[in-house]
């Protein structure tokens, strides 16, 4: 597959490689925004649905791509992709936003089987803005797009949101020594929007700063609000930002420095919450910590339980189980808290994590933070679990160099299946060598190497016959040791 990098300027146009003709648009409004059509909170691939079109299949809205900061970093930037598996071409535009309104919006078309990558951290740094909101239009269904964005602290990757929400909720945040937190809040509508910020920290009643209530947006702009101003000091900070008759979208960024933590993670909120939530990507051993942050923004006190499941199956470990009061939320260390204490084996494991209380009216959202130590250096990943399972799952980049335990699938159905990875080149979806028909049993989970050369730097797509989650683990970049974890995105 082919890949372009475009660079957007308020002034200028720069191509590398590929030429790409851009031409500017009026300013952008999403549509059908408003109608309130359940999705799942889970970003995934919008395709053909019956004999019609996903009303929202053309919309995509990513949390925030980082342009300066203080003091400044050199490293810092990012990028959004845009990618076309499909046989036919696309038109899209791309609307960034900053601090006061809209910086910039270009139109492309997007050959069959490419990719474009375009550079909104230009933008965003021209504009002396802290970070840029981005909407992405896309004609017809089948594209997916994602966010990529790097700093000192290594490399970050989440796909962008389907549409803005009225409510948003971040299980995971950290204040704490030398981290820093910003939530950033994009409204890509003509009018202001208003919204209500309330922050939990574990053991202690939700925190609604007087400041923070009514907090207004402007039109086709995006806000930063600095955490560590309202929630100094503070290991865990769960944050749920609620619209008074707005709908936005909200990111969170997260520059981790201290506390035991290293890394970069620039991740959306979760616009609804649910009674299960799936991880593959598990692991405990030496030099490991791996964390569950829990929080519950309903009226009414929930029960919840963690469920691991090893790798290769066999006898499954007592389900971890707790209770989180209204509005609060919880951090649960996985190996502490698996009784006997001591018992939890090292190695990888998917983790399920249910609501248990029959009467609940709100489910909860649940985040995984995982810090590594190595023998030169530690890294954190900090991901949001899925609320479903799927059968067919996508890495938009793929892996952009040989990486051992790039894909981890875990089996989340009641029998054994198997799966394929395919690679897609300019020349059509092809099984990664080594990588069919791959069998795998319930309960389990695999770690997949993506190192063949025609594996790399294309999107990559693992088909199942069984109900499965996947993630991704990327080399953290910058020269740093470690990995940065993501999501990838169901169909």
């Amino acid at each position: 597959m082919n890949v372009r990098r475009t660079v957007i300027s308020l002034v200028t146009l720069v191509c590398v490689g590929a030429t790409v003709a851009l031409a500017r648009a009026d300013v952008a409004q999403p549509t059908g925004a408003f109608a309130r059509i359940p999705i799942p909170g889970t970003p995934y691939r919008p395709v053909v649905v019956g004999d019609g079109l996903d009303p929202l299949a053309v919309s995509f809205f990513c949390p925030g791509v980082p342009g300066v900061s203080v003091p400044p970093d050199p490293k810092l930037g990012g990028e959004v992709a845009i990618t076309n598996p499909t046989e036919d071409a696309m038109r899209y535009s791309v609307t960034v936003y900053g601090p006061t309104g809209q910086l910039d919006r270009r139109a492309a078309t997007l050959a069959a089987r490419t990719s474009d990558l375009v550079d909104v951290g230009a933008v965003a740094q021209q504009a002396g803005a802290l970070y840029a909101g981005v909407f992405v239009e896309v004609e017809t269904p089948g594209a997916m797009v994602e966010q990529r964005a790097w700093s000192s602290r290594g490399r970050s990757v989440t796909a962008c949101a389907n549409e803005p929400s009225s409510r948003w909720i971040l299980a995971d945040g950290v204040t704490l020594d030398g981290n820093n937190e910003d939530l950033i809040l994009t409204n890509p509508y003509p009018s202001p929007a208003s919204v209500d910020l309330m922050f939990s920290v574990p053991e202690r009643a939700p925190a609604r700063p007087r400041q923070f209530q009514g907090f207004v947006i402007p039109p086709f702009a995006t806000q930063v609000v600095d955490i560590d101003i309202i929630s100094r000091d503070d290991p865990v900070v769960s944050t749920t930002v609620i619209g008074n008759r707005s709908n936005v979208i909200v990111g969170r960024a997260l520059t981790m420095a201290g506390s035991g933590r290293d890394g970069y993670s620039i991740a959306l909120g979760s616009p609804t919450t649910a009674n299960t939530w799936y991880f593959a990507a598990g692991e405990t051993g030496e030099g490991i910590t791996e964390r569950y942050v829990i929080v519950n923004p309903g009226e009414d006190a929930v029960d919840v339980s963690i469920t691991p499941y090893p790798a290769e199956g066999g006898a499954n470990f007592d389900i971890v189980a707790r209770t989180i009061d209204a509005g609060h939320s919880m951090s649960v260390d996985l190996a502490e808290a698996v009784e006997p204490a001591g018992s939890f084996p090292t190695g990888r494991h998917a983790v399920r994590v249910d609501v248990e209380s029959l009467n609940a009216v709100e489910g909860i959202v649940v985040e995984r933070v995982i810090t590594k130590s190595l023998d030169n250096g530690v890294f954190t990943t900090v991901v949001m679990g899925s609320q479903f399972p799927a059968r067919r799952w996508w890495l938009p980049g793929g892996a952009g160099e040989p990486t051992q335990n790039a894909v981890i699938v875990s089996n989340v159905d009641s029998g054994a299946g198997t799966f394929t990875v395919l690679a897609h080149t300019a020349a059509g979806a092809q099984p990664v060598p080594g990588l069919e028909n791959l069998t795998i049993a319930s309960t389990h989970t695999v770690a997949l190497d993506l190192t063949e050369a025609g594996a790399l730097g294309v999107p990559i797509e693992i088909v199942s016959d069984v109900l499965i989650v996947v993630e991704q683990s990327s080399i953290r970049g910058q020269g740093l040791a470690g990995r940065t974890g993501a999501l990838a995105i169901p169909e």
